[in-house]
């Protein structure tokens, strides 16, 4: 009779720790959208706006766009890029970055940690970026539960 006794502290044992290990709840997608939405329509209503773009970015959540991931804004006359803003919502925190095409030529930045707490934070540039004509926005996790990102480009034409 030993043997049904250990087999069932065994059970709950293993049952305990595996709902120790169950994620949390998850993220009300919709309202961090809206949020980061409502970023979005704040920022373009600025004349020097060049574009913008957001994404959901979590451990399960595939890259949006491409296989690359982020979201690429093009430009048909090269532009000078002067600033990007980027603001996540949500739960934890992701690295952000962008690269940015002159010509044929891609050349990326050092990517920053951005709290998904919904403040914007402005990436700094060394200088502006000139005759850009393609820069793409990209994310990844890198703490919690991720969030859904939003990010502007500023500057102007030429």
């Amino acid at each position: 009779m030993r043997r049904p006794l250990e087999v069932l502290a065994l059970a709950v044992v293993l049952g305990i720790g595996v709902s120790g290990c169950a994620a949390g709840p998850e993220p009300d997608w919709r309202s961090l959208q809206t949020r980061a939405d409502e970023f979005v329509e704040t920022a373009i209503a600025r004349t020097d706006v060049l574009g913008s773009g957001s994404f959901r970015v979590a451990a399960d959540v595939p890259p949006p766009e491409d296989e690359e991931g982020g979201v690429v804004l093009n430009y048909a006359t090269p532009v000078r890029v002067e600033g990007v803003s980027v603001s996540c919502f949500g739960e934890g925190a992701i690295r952000f970055g962008y690269i940015t095409r002159t010509g044929s030529s891609w050349v990326g930045s050092d990517a920053v940690e951005v709290a998904c707490d919904g403040a914007e934070q402005e990436v700094v540039l060394s200088e502006p970026l000139e005759r850009v004509n393609a820069i793409r926005l990209y994310a990844s996790l890198a703490d919690g539960a991720g969030g859904v990102m939003a990010a502007t480009v500023s500057g102007r034409a030429g």
